[in-house]
């Protein structure tokens, strides 16, 4: 996981959990920890997610993302803070 935190949100770089972990709630702790640091410093989440991954835009759907931009290659999404 990589995560960048900027003065006007946290940008997340990359999360990568190999295939046979996957689907065992890895990925939702490890993002748990970067939502709970937003929330505590007032900050969106960005990320960018290629297209084609329909499973990572359904997994980040699911954790409250949501798109805001989208090309042919890319869907840019965002997590306001609670």
């Amino acid at each position: 996981m990589a995560v960048q935190r900027d003065s006007d949100r946290l940008r997340l770089h990359q999360l990568f959990i190999l295939p046979d972990h996957q689907s065992k709630g890895i990925g939702t702790a490890c993002m748990q920890i970067v939502i709970e640091e937003a929330c505590r410093l007032q900050l969106p989440i960005n990320l960018q997610i290629l297209a084609f991954n329909l499973k990572a835009i359904t997994f980040y759907a699911r954790l409250g993302f949501n798109e805001v931009d989208r090309t042919e290659t890319h869907v840019q999404m965002r997590r306001n803070p609670d």
